[in-house]
């Protein structure tokens, strides 16, 4: 039986329900993790994917803005030769190219918010993924076993950081509430 069609059914699921409905809750858990690892690994390819288009635009920008310098010199270059005409050209080449930049910024700011979105979804997966691992080590009766790591191979940004941050003042926190 196939539990889920979605990666959105992963992070929606309700595991200890779903369990409860089960003849055999301990072959339903087998097949949710192999299920829950597909998905795992499907949202590290889409996060992956997502991070070289945005990596690639921000290149394209570079150039682009590169270009842009390039036009403007020539424009005052004409301009000193006494050439109006050529530099009216190049500055007419200099907004098109104002005109690529701005359309891959917000190109940029998409793929941003995409990177961000499946990082968001990827996580829930990965939390989804480690619950289950831990139930099913729950239910053998066997030590909590370690979360499943990531491969995304990607530097921490600013979610990662931000989540850190987070952590680190939560802990701060409850050593405040406990007098410690």
């Amino acid at each position: 039986m196939t539990y889920f069609s979605r990666l959105t059914d992963i992070v929606s699921c309700n595991l200890s329900e779903i369990l409860a409905s089960k003849e055999d809750p301990g072959e339903a858990l087998e097949v949710i993790i192999v299920e829950m690892r597909e998905g795992f690994a499907g949202a590290e390819r889409a996060v992956k994917n997502a991070k070289r288009q945005e990596e690639r635009i921000v290149a394209e920008l570079e150039t682009y803005r590169g270009e842009l310098a390039n036009w403007l010199s020539e424009a005052r270059e004409a301009l000193q030769a006494g050439n109006e005409e050529a530099a009216r050209k190049a500055l007419h080449r200099k907004q098109e190219m104002e005109d690529v930049v701005a359309g891959l910024e917000q190109q940029h700011k998409a793929a941003q918010a995409t990177v961000k979105h499946l990082m968001t979804t990827f996580r829930a997966v990965e939390a989804r993924l480690n619950e289950a691992i831990r139930k099913q080590a729950q239910f053998k009766g066997e030590p909590t076993a370690d979360p499943v790591p990531s491969t995304l191979g990607i530097p921490p940004n600013d979610l990662d950081a931000e989540r850190n941050r987070n952590i680190e003042d939560e802990l701060a926190n409850l050593k405040k509430e406990l007098g410690m």
